[in-house]
């Protein structure tokens, strides 16, 4: 009896329909398999089978990362994933291959990944169709499903269209960037990738055309992303030690934890003023995103740092966001929100193989 609930079990699981999805990042890959019945089509009816976080580090492909989960996942021989999503951390081509710069701090870039490594793998099983998407893309798309109510806190309220063109932005091991137009045929919000936080950090007082000086003779470049991530906070915070005479009193290989500890307990001066820096140029480049996109369904902040920020980060970009003398007045009219939901490129990418098992054109 016990082999025969056994067996029965297993055939169940052989007759889900299975999607695979992730979030492939710079320090972790977040991988999750997801099902549904045969027959439906339901988002909400989607059911996780299986999560798994892997250090990026330790893997030198994507076909190592992917069979690792599906080993971990146990599902036997003959196993078929009907859709496979993976966002990941670097620009991506025709939702196919990865095609940007390959990044030290960013294992993934250097892999090449494209999404034949998956469709044209034969093992035990098969994943029948699979498409990459850039990392921001899938928080994008993650916006399209999240809980308005739970997952939003407003700082901003300007006049929300719920079918206006959407951005998003997030700090972590890097700044991303993405945004949403509406496609009156679907009926949907559809997602686009962008570059936009490696454009040039532009200075707008002399203390920051200092700190501007300091970037680019650490680097031999400047980008918005050098101030606006976890590695740029302890960059800034290194400048303001340096400037002042003092020393670097934390350890390199947790400087932005420290940074924003002590920043916000009140116990470093030096650390509040650089979670401070950062902050206003959040808020000012929440602002270039609203002059270039005319954002009527919101901008959206995201990310742990953003998050773990959420006190200090509630005041400082608002009012840098509207402090415009000439385009202050226009912007207003935008709102602004910041992100709670956990790992929204995770559900992202769900929601993109969602699309990819029901279209039959498998576009996003």
């Amino acid at each position: 009896r016990a082999f025969s609930d056994l067996r029965l079990l297993q055939i169940t699981r052989l007759d889900m329909v299975l999607l695979l999805v992730g979030d492939v990042g710079g320090t972790n890959s977040r991988l999750q398999l997801w099902s549904l019945a045969p027959g439906v089509r339901s988002f909400d009816a989607m059911q996780l089978q299986h999560t798994q976080v892997y250090p990026s580090k330790d893997f030198t492909n994507l076909r190592g990362l992917v069979s690792r989960f599906i080993a971990d996942c146990n599902l036997g021989a003959g196993w078929e994933i009907e859709a496979c999503c993976l966002a990941m951390c670097g620009p991506v081509e025709n939702e196919q291959r990865m095609c940007g710069p390959a990044l030290i701090s960013q294992p993934p870039s250097t892999w090449s990944a494209c999404t034949a490594d998956l469709t044209e793998w034969a093992c035990e099983g098969r994943i029948k169709h699979a498409v990459m998407i850039n990392d921001f893309v899938g928080v994008a798309l993650g916006l399209t499903e999240i809980d308005r109510e739970k997952d939003l806190v407003q700082l901003h309220a300007g006049n929300y269209n719920p079918r206006g063109p959407m951005v998003c932005l997030g700090a972590g091991t890097g700044l991303g960037e993405g945004y949403l137009v509406w496609d009156e045929q679907r009926q949907r919000h559809v997602a686009h990738p962008s570059e936009g936080g490696m454009t040039e950090f532009l200075a707008s007082s002399e203390e920051e055309w200092q700190l501007r000086q300091y970037i680019f003779k650490t680097f031999g470049y400047t980008s918005v992303e050098n101030v606006v991530c976890g590695p740029g906070l302890g960059l800034v915070y290194k400048y303001l030690c340096e400037k002042s005479g003092t020393a670097v009193a934390y350890p390199e290989d947790s400087l932005p934890e420290c940074v924003s500890k002590h920043g916000q307990d009140g116990s470093d001066p030096i650390c509040a003023a650089a979670i401070n820096q950062m902050l206003k140029t959040l808020g000012r480049e929440c602002r270039q995103m609203a002059l270039r996109y005319l954002p009527s369904g919101g901008i959206y902040i995201t990310g742990n740092i953003a998050s773990k920020l959420q006190t200090p980060l509630s005041s400082e970009v608002p009012r840098s966001f509207l402090d415009d003398p000439l385009m202050g007045q226009f912007v207003k009219d935008f709102p602004l929100f910041l992100v709670l939901r956990e790992e929204p490129g995770l559900l992202g990418s769900r929601v993109r193989a969602f699309r990819l098992l029901c279209d039959t054109n498998q576009s996003a």
